[in-house]
């Protein structure tokens, strides 16, 4: 009996330890590594927060220009940390009247219309196409 208590008492501390691995950081191993840690982090998050993660993830990566420099930028961090360094990118480039963001009167703004966007599905009526052939592909099919 008491073998089997201990056994089960190191095998629980075992499985403790091996889930100890900061589940909430984003780990950068290799790029593969990286973007299945992020994507494990955002599915976890409720809809509003991991549309702001994501944009500020993004955001960064656009502002290190390479993937060692982004890697070594968000590498252990938390998605808290990641937004909260996408809103200081994004005040910086408002701040630098950077057309792309000096659209948006914030932040929140800017989530929002991306929110937007990605409730809105994609049709033929706000989608149109140029190519008369896709039109016509898109009238067959009953679009």
């Amino acid at each position: 009996m008491r073998t089997i208590r201990v056994t089960s008492i190191i095998f629980s501390l075992i499985i403790a330890i091996s889930g100890c691995e900061q589940p909430n950081q984003i780990k950068v191993d290799g790029k593969h590594s990286m973007m299945r840690s992020f994507m494990q982090l955002k599915q976890r998050m409720k809809f509003r927060e991991g549309v702001e993660f994501e944009v500020a993830f993004w955001s960064l990566k656009q502002k290190s220009g390479s993937e060692d420099v982004f890697r070594n930028l968000v590498a252990g961090k938390t998605p808290e940390e990641v937004i909260e360094m996408g809103k200081q990118y994004f005040a910086d480039r408002k701040s630098q009247n950077d057309p792309q963001y000096t659209q948006h009167a914030s932040w929140d703004s800017m989530i929002e219309e991306v929110i937007t966007k990605v409730k809105t599905p994609v049709t033929k009526k706000n989608q149109p196409s140029t190519n008369p052939a896709q039109n016509k592909a898109n009238r067959i099919m009953g679009f």
